[in-house]
């Protein structure tokens, strides 16, 4: 007889099931982002791939989207499946515009979060116009928009588009990593959190951009030739400058002065994707080019020599090159932790 009495007498069961199934597929898949580019316009590829870049060292899965080629029907199942929408700005009245319309009627308000892309072409549609339909529509910005408002376009610039990828995949898995550290062992994470470490400045400079941030995750790590480890999050901001081949300089903090509790309060506040962490930051340049702290009691100028995946992080064998001391009867800042889940 075949399956067609079947069908059409059941079919609102079978979208019902094939719908559940699709959902819990999904969701298995883990925290996804659609990034939609245009093709051959301005930097528009180039910013996508690096915005698309941060995410996935998150460990966050990108659908990748040419608005230029794209059909209506691709973009209604690549919405379907993502939560986050990210999306270049389009040449205006082309295409490429037209599937912009396409993606907002697919958003759902309480499903989908959007973010705008600059692709720094002069015909471009206006970023701010493109937010305000988002907006308008009452879908929620997962982060502002990157518009970049100077040419040429700068080293730091490119990076910061990285720089919001990493700090989207850090939110759309952080409740994932906050489950599975309540499920561990709870003396276990408090027996870990008895490991004592120095506190750190790691700063550094590459192609022109410079970075700085806390680290705690340092030991020594040989003799012959002189070398330490650094310890460092795959969705750090600083990761894509601390890889093999790179130089940092390691900034010792002093136990007990005021400078140092100034300079830990700078650098762990949460900063604007491209934000240059070193502004109004009392330092000098070292050798390598990164900075060095006049607050530092000490420092080390670094070169990564390989890298090791331990996980979520990374850890690097870097050889010591130079340093030296600012004061030689201070004491190294010490961090103590509760638990061993966080720094």
């Amino acid at each position: 007889t075949g399956h067609g009495p079947m069908l059409s007498q059941n079919l609102e069961s079978f979208v019902e099931y094939y719908k559940s199934w699709s959902e819990k597929a999904t969701a298995k898949i883990g925290p996804s982002v659609a990034v939609f580019w245009v093709s051959r316009f301005g930097e528009s590829e180039r910013l996508a791939q690096l915005f698309a870049h941060g995410l996935t060292s998150c460990s966050v899965n990108v659908e990748m989207h040419d608005l230029n080629a794209v059909d209506a029907l691709e973009i209604t199942e690549c919405v379907g499946r993502n939560e986050i929408i990210a999306f270049t700005a389009p040449p205006a009245e082309s295409q490429a515009a037209t599937n912009i319309g396409s993606i907002l009627a697919n958003l759902k308000v309480k499903k989908h979060q959007f973010m705008v892309l600059d692709s720094c072409e002069d015909s471009q549609e206006p970023v701010a116009l493109l937010r305000s339909r988002m907006l308008e529509a009452n879908i929620p910005e997962v982060l502002p928009a990157m518009e970049v408002k100077n040419r040429p376009i700068t080293a730091q610039v490119f990076h910061s588009f990285e720089e919001a990828g990493m700090q989207i995949g850090k939110k759309i898995t952080q409740k994932n990593k906050a489950k599975a550290a309540k499920s561990q062992d709870k003396d276990l994470s408090k027996a870990l959190g008895r490991l004592a470490s120095s506190l750190y400045i790691v700063t550094a400079k590459k192609a022109g951009v410079r970075h700085a941030m806390v680290a705690s995750w340092v030991t020594p790590a040989s003799s012959k030739p002189l070398g330490v480890s650094l310890t460092i999050a795959k969705e750090r901001a600083m990761e894509p400058l601390l890889r093999i081949g790179d130089s940092f300089t390691l900034n010792l903090l002093e136990e007990g002065k005021p400078q140092t509790l100034a300079v830990m309060k700078h650098f762990l506040q949460r900063f604007a994707p491209g934000v240059d962490r070193l502004e109004g930051v009392d330092h000098i340049e070292g050798s390598n080019g990164a900075a060095i702290l006049r607050s530092a009691c000490a420092y080390l100028e670094c070169k990564i020599v390989s890298r090791m995946d331990a996980g979520d992080h990374w850890v690097g064998y870097a050889e010591v090159l130079g340093g030296d001391v600012a004061s030689s009867s201070a004491t190294a800042a010490v961090h103590h932790r509760k638990v061993g889940t966080y720094y």
